[in-house]
């Protein structure tokens, strides 16, 4: 083989390193992913299952974004057989958002809920309920997620009304549908909006406008 033949050879070997290295996530990858979101979800949530994943970057190492939903987030003990159990009411249950790199075959979850560092991030008052405060979003009522860019995700999210407002229905019916953009990592609301009011009947939930 001449030099120019290698050099060829070489070329074309670097070439299909890159492509690999860029190529897109597999099936297998991201439910390698979204298991180890899960398993790490676990830990801090008895009953924590997945619900979507979403892959946020593809390069130069695949970056993956795992809504995951607990209904019974505590740990409790049988007090009869001593065994570990999941427990919690209607309104302990909540949406979760794990972020996990891929490096190869290993897959790292960074942070397993990247909802908590909303309230810091934005400069939440503890005072105030998540109602009072716009670019707050309550977690228990997430109705989509998806990524919008390769730092950005958009979340629309059910929240009860202010309480000036006198429409509270319950704690399991939140009256304010909103939608937030939102930058990953650091979790900073770039832009909040309300969506719509809404109103339940015997027809389902209706979203006005």
């Amino acid at each position: 083989m001449n030099l120019k033949q290698c050099a060829a050879v070489l070329a074309a070997a670097a070439l299909m390193a890159a492509n690999a290295a860029q190529a897109a996530p597999t099936v297998g990858e991201k439910k390698q992913a979204a298991m180890a979101a899960v398993k790490a979800a676990k830990r801090q949530a008895c009953d924590a299952g997945f619900e979507k994943i979403m892959v946020q970057s593809e390069s130069p190492q695949p970056v993956y974004l795992v809504l995951w939903y607990t209904e019974s987030p505590s740990y409790d003990k049988d007090p009869d057989t001593g065994e570990t159990r999941c427990s919690g009411g209607s309104g302990s249950s909540y949406f979760g958002l794990a972020r996990v790199v891929q490096t190869g075959g290993r897959f790292t979850v960074t942070d397993t809920d990247l909802f908590d560092k909303m309230p810091k991030a934005n400069g939440f008052s503890p005072y105030q309920t998540v109602a009072d405060q716009p670019k707050a979003l309550n977690n228990r009522f997430i109705q989509s997620i998806q990524v919008i860019g390769g730092n950005r995700i958009r979340v629309v999210a059910d929240k009860h009304a202010p309480e000036r407002e006198n429409d509270f229905q319950g704690n399991n019916f939140p009256t304010r549908r909103w939608q937030h953009e939102i930058s990953v990592p650091d979790m900073r609301v770039l832009d909040a909006k309300l969506v719509c009011k809404l109103e339940y009947g015997d027809r389902g939930t209706v979203c006005k406008r």
